[in-house]
C-alpha cells in the first residue's frame, strides 16, 4: 500500500476596483428684496437686493440679469436712471459687466456669496423730483432681478458660461 497525501489547496485571486462619479454639490441660489422703497425728493430710497449662493464644490459663475423695467444703463454699464436722473442706482463694485443688463462673479469651489447688487443699498432720489413726477411714477416701476449659477468647466469664460444658460 502507497500511501499518499493529498492536499486540496484553493487558490482564490480577487480584486476590487470600482469606478465612480457623482455630481458636484450645488448649494441654493437666492435673490432676497427688501420690498417696496418710500420715494421722496432728495432722499435716498433704502432698496437692497442681495444675491446669496450656498457654493459648491466646483468653481462658479454667478450671474445677474437685470431685467428691462424702464431703468436705462449708463455708458459706465454700473448706472441705471429713471425719468431724466430723477432716480438713480449703481452697481455694487465686485460684479463685472458682461454683456447689456448682464453681470457676474467667479467663485473658487466652495465659496458662499453674499452681496448687494445695489451700491449702498439704496436708490438716489433728485431733491428736483417734483410732486407731479412722483405720482406719475409707473405702479410697476422695479428692478427685476434673474439670478443663475453655472460651474466652470475647463476653460471657460464667463461669455462662454453665459452662454451655457442661455443654450
Amino acid at each position: 500500500f502507497a500511501l499518499t497525501g493529498v492536499t486540496f489547496s484553493r487558490y482564490m485571486a480577487s480584486a476590487y476596483s470600482q469606478d465612480g462619479a457623482r455630481v458636484a454639490t450645488f448649494g441654493g441660489l437666492t435673490v432676497a428684496d427688501s420690498g417696496e422703497t418710500l420715494v421722496q425728493p432728495g432722499v435716498a430710497a433704502q432698496k437692497d437686493l442681495t444675491v446669496r449662493f450656498e457654493g459648491s464644490e466646483a468653481a462658479t459663475y454667478v450671474f445677474v440679469e437685470l431685467q428691462d423695467s424702464g431703468w436705462t444703463r449708463g455708458a459706465d454699464n454700473r448706472t441705471y436712471t429713471y425719468g431724466d436722473d430723477r432716480l438713480s442706482w449703481r452697481v455694487a463694485d465686485g460684479w463685472t459687466h458682461l454683456q447689456d443688463n448682464v453681470y457676474y462673479r467667479e467663485l473658487a469651489p466652495n465659496t458662499p456669496l453674499t452681496a448687494r447688487l445695489i451700491a449702498g443699498g439704496a436708490v438716489n432720489v433728485s431733491e428736483n423730483m417734483t410732486r407731479t413726477e412722483l405720482e406719475n411714477l409707473p405702479k410697476g416701476l422695479s428692478i427685476r432681478v434673474q439670478a443663475a449659477a453655472v460651474q466652470r468647466e475647463g476653460g471657460d469664460t464667463a461669455k462662454t458660461a453665459w452662454a451655457r444658460v442661455n443654450g
